[in-house]
């Protein structure tokens, strides 16, 4: 017993460590449920992780937090799947996870908040779904502009998730939109303080990647406001190219404030859905305030019709 403890115990990855994890895909013939393991922090070579329950090409991966990792839907062979899986690093356990509303391959995952987990899209799919994960159960989600596979998806910031790229009905996309949660409804519709409703946001066009990239990857830089896309396929080709995305680059100068580092300003051609997407909240006035603020305008008017 104490041997096979040691055993367990020298299989046990450190989690406070950084760990690269490769999951599933397929080699052109055969669909996977190996996992492969990089130490980040050591010149070492990949080794192999848990094995998935079921293969899965095309799925979603991302960090529940600590040493837990959620595997969500993809492709088996025969068909597109509906299942998740979580994988524990410091267990060194693969168990089921809750599942998704319908099968999706060619999704995409991202922490919206700390208790919410976005799906997004998949082939055929203009749809999303939210994880809750304090009940660990999905809920329906908001739906995009377009259906989209592959595409990347990212927070730009605690307010705006960003959606790139990927394939939709025409092929390869160079489109994306966002939504700004603070222009989305709260869950509670009389109290301001709870969380953003996802299911009944809503995405917005945003400005073009300068080229379609199918199956993108997406990546947060350091420094505040500095997104890179990465890779993917055009159509007829492979790229190998990259994007950058700064938003402390602004196009426009402020004329009512500086601008704040991270806030997208666009040119005046974006005009009033730029103005709706990221201009803050007006607060509410009340009955009184409304009579001042009426009061004060007639008596502008009243000094402009006086003036010679």
């Amino acid at each position: 017993d104490g041997e096979e403890q040691e055993e367990e115990k020298e299989k046990e990855p450190e989690v406070e460590e950084q760990w690269l994890l490769v999951i599933g895909g397929h080699d052109g013939d055969t669909v996977h449920r190996t996992t492969e393991l990089l130490h980040m922090n050591l010149e070492s070579e990949f080794e192999w992780g848990l094995d998935l329950s079921t293969p899965r090409w095309g799925c979603a991966a991302i960090s529940l937090g600590g040493p837990r990792v959620l595997v969500a839907g993809g492709f088996d062979g025969e068909g597109y799947l509906d299942t998740t899986e979580v994988i524990d690093l410091k267990e060194w356990t693969v168990e089921p996870g809750p599942r998704m509303g319908m099968p999706r391959a060619g999704c995409a995952a991202v922490r919206v908040d700390e208790n919410r987990i976005m799906i997004v899209g998949g082939y055929s799919h203009d749809t999303c779904e939210i994880l809750d994960l304090p009940s660990m159960a999905f809920k329906t989600g908001p739906r995009m502009r377009r259906a989209r596979a592959c595409a990347a998806a990212i927070m730009l910031d605690e307010h705006r998730l960003m959606i790139a790229g990927g394939y939709d009905r025409l092929g390869c996309c160079d489109m994306t939109e966002i939504m700004d949660l603070r222009k989305t409804p709260t869950e509670d519709e009389w109290d301001d303080t709870t969380p953003p409703n996802l299911e009944k946001g809503r995405f917005y066009p945003w400005t073009s990647l300068k080229k379609p990239r199918g199956g993108c990857a997406v990546a947060r830089l350091p420094g505040p406001g500095r997104i890179l896309f990465l890779g993917g396929n055009e159509g007829r080709e492979r790229l190998a190219s990259t994007e950058l995305l700064d938003l402390a680059n602004y196009n426009l100068p402020c004329t009512t404030r500086p601008p704040v580092l991270g806030e997208v300003v666009l040119s005046k051609s974006e005009g009033d859905l730029e103005e709706k997407l990221f201009k803050p909240k007006s607060k509410k006035r009340t009955e009184g305030e409304e009579d001042e603020q009426e009061e004060s305008e007639e008596e502008e008017e009243s000094e402009e019709e006086d003036k010679p």
